[in-house]
């Protein structure tokens, strides 16, 4: 044949050189594939094929090669979604996460541009599972210690504050994943503000958990924190010793300049505050809950502040004072029917912060083997349950298993002052701490003690509360306590008129006191007609409805009449009312119940935790699958 009739053959092209190396990677011709894609590119670089061919030596076992080879893609065209796709998984594999972040990023904004494909959809529901798993990671190996020894050193301010925040427990959730506390932080804010704002030459703010306001974003601090919101979560969250650098970042920048007066605030933000400089105020309701009203203990870590907080301090004699005039009050009533050597073991909220430790929250189950020791060594035991609590059959299995055990519905104060109760014990309860002032042996199973100012404790102390009376109405308290930390301006000293259970009004909250106070009792019968309070001075029917008059009377408290039967002119369904009131308020767990339903004050922990319990804790998490690398074509 002449060699002019000899087939020519054509030279391959770059993008058919293109094409086969990737018929060759698709065969698993890995080395090949690399090799003709490597010719293409040089010929002529594109992003495309960089991509590619980094896939391919990937595949050949050469990874610094490959990453090389997706950073020069994404050099030549930075919008190439799959060279970041890629990079990204790379980079994770590798155990990179925090370089492998913003690829992955960069590749979701890319499937978000390409959504109407459907491998697009699942590509991205992959790559957001991916990227969430991989900041949780980051956020687990980039903490903020909160446990240092200066967490409880006094905080030096050097220059005036010219913010007051007030705020509480934020980080809380309820079991549907809405903020927890938003009622009782408005509260403390609108109690005090009046005071405050006459004392401080300073601007007011409140800062709640409210998504979408400008204020904090409780989903989003988890977020940042590698977690989920839920009440377990902040369960572990309470007294954590760290946290991630971006949450504590993104909670400090809400605080900082100002001062803090926080109403329940959370042992993480008391630490993260002492980390940042932050001063604060901690104000919460003092266990001692018998005297006269309700009353704050308040911690600070200002030395200058506590200091001011001592001056106000109420004495503990006070506690001893009024613990034995109620004794003395319930001591001529019929005593309750109990054997020498009983002991009383008191019930609580399955979620009370107080139970919480180590991360978790501590129940009766924690406890077994102490709870029957004692009770082995007693004639009998009562357990008094809280109202809300829902662990009734737990604690009696318990108990019952060690001795003879039953549950009493009598008021707590009532029980405290019999003689024959001779022990106290639980797990945290404020009652353990009222105990002590009727005269009872105590025994606090849970090691966490609150630290309260007294005899025994009186030097300067972050974590220790100083007990106010009612101090925190009037102005001047205020120009005195804020005047080391912010500018303060002239203001009188206002001390409001003295009256019984102005707090507890407020509140809504009166923890078995109106078994103790008639006042409270009246409150709660108006129009209702009369009743018998615990054996003491009859309260006759009134007439008109809207009138209580109390009789006179010299007859010895075990004559006392009982409950009259209301006349005909009262409604049946008053009358009703008024019984279920009576059986409240011999049993002690009453607050103006019927009429306010306090029992929907979050802050006490009563009802809302309950429906913890019912709705369940559970959070189900999905496990992350990787995405595969991407071959483009």
């Amino acid at each position: 044949m002449p060699l002019s009739e000899k087939p020519i053959s054509q030279p391959v092209s770059q993008d058919e050189k293109h094409q086969q190396g990737i018929q060759r990677f698709q065969e698993r011709q890995f080395e090949e594939a690399a090799r003709l894609i490597g010719e293409a590119l040089l010929g002529t670089e594109t992003s495309e094929r960089w991509n590619d061919w980094a896939t391919a030596v990937l595949s050949c076992g050469r990874p610094s090669e490959a990453e090389k080879g997706f950073r020069r893609a994404l050099e030549m065209d930075p919008q190439n979604s799959e060279a970041a796709i890629n990079l990204g998984v790379f980079l994770v594999g590798l155990e990179r996460d925090a370089d492998a972040v913003p690829f992955l990023e960069r590749g979701i904004a890319g499937a978000d541009a390409r959504v109407d494909a459907k491998t697009d959809k699942d590509q991205r529901a992959q790559l957001v599972a991916l990227l969430a798993d991989c900041r949780s990671r980051q956020v687990q190996n980039s903490k903020l210690i909160l446990d240092t020894p200066s967490a409880r050193s006094a905080l030096r301010v050097p220059s005036p504050r010219k913010r007051i925040v007030f705020t509480g427990d934020i980080l809380r959730p309820m079991p549907d994943g809405t903020p927890h506390q938003a009622l009782n932080i408005q509260w403390i804010a609108d109690l005090l503000r009046y005071p405050v704002s006459m004392a401080a030459d300073a601007e007011l703010d409140v800062h709640l958990w409210e998504a979408g306001k400008g204020s904090i974003d409780g989903p989003h601090f988890y977020e940042l924190n590698g977690s989920a919101v839920s009440p377990e979560n902040w369960g572990k969250l309470f007294d954590a010793r760290e946290i991630s650098l971006s949450s504590a970042e993104y909670l400090g920048t809400f605080f900082e300049d100002s001062v803090v007066v926080g109403f329940e605030l959370p042992d993480v933000m008391i630490r993260l505050f002492q980390a940042r400089g932050i001063p604060y105020l901690d104000l919460f309701i003092h266990p001692v809950r018998y005297l006269d009203d309700l009353f704050f203990g308040i911690r600070t870590n200002v030395a200058e502040m506590f200091a001011v907080l001592t001056r106000y301090a109420l004495p503990e004699e006070m506690f001893h004072m009024q613990a034995g005039i109620h004794k003395a009050t319930m001591g001529r009533m019929p005593p309750l029917d109990i054997p020498p050597n009983t002991c009383l073991f008191v019930g609580q909220t399955p979620m009370d912060k107080s139970l919480l430790a180590d991360g978790s929250f501590l129940s009766v189950e924690n406890f077994a083997e102490q709870i029957q020791q004692i009770t082995r060594s007693s004639e009998k035991v009562y357990f008094k349950p809280h109202p809300y609590g829902s662990d009734e059959e737990q604690v009696m299995k318990i108990l019952g298993e060690a001795g003879q055990a039953e549950i009493t519905r009598a008021n707590v104060y009532h029980l405290l002052a019999q003689k024959n109760v001779q022990e106290v014990f639980g797990i945290s309860s404020s009652v353990l701490y009222e105990a002590e002032y009727f005269g009872k042996k105590i025994t606090h199973l849970s090691k966490k003690r609150l630290s309260l100012y007294g005899p025994q404790r009186t030097s300067f102390d972050p974590w220790t509360y100083v007990p106010v009376f009612d101090a925190f109405h009037n102005p001047h308290f205020w120009s005195e306590l804020l005047g080391s930390v912010c500018a303060v301006k002239q203001c009188p000293d206002l001390k409001p008129a003295p009256k019984s259970s102005r707090l507890r009004t407020t509140l809504q909250a009166f923890w078995g006191y109106n078994f103790l106070d008639t006042e409270i009792l009246l409150h709660n019968i108006k129009g209702m007609g009369g009743f018998d309070f615990g054996g003491a001075v009859p309260i006759p029917v009134p007439a008109p409805v809207e009138t209580v008059v109390l009789e006179q009377t010299t007859e010895p408290v075990q004559n006392a009449p009982t409950v009259q039967d209301p006349p005909p002119s009262v409604p049946e369904q008053n009358a009703q009312k008024k019984r279920e009131i009576v059986e409240e308020n011999r049993n002690g767990t009453s607050s103006p119940g019927i009429f306010f339903q306090a029992y929907i004050y979050g802050g006490s922990g009563y009802a809302d935790e309950s429906q913890n319990v019912a709705l369940g804790l559970a959070r189900r998490q999905l496990p992350v699958q990787l995405h595969p690398l991407v071959f483009q074509s």
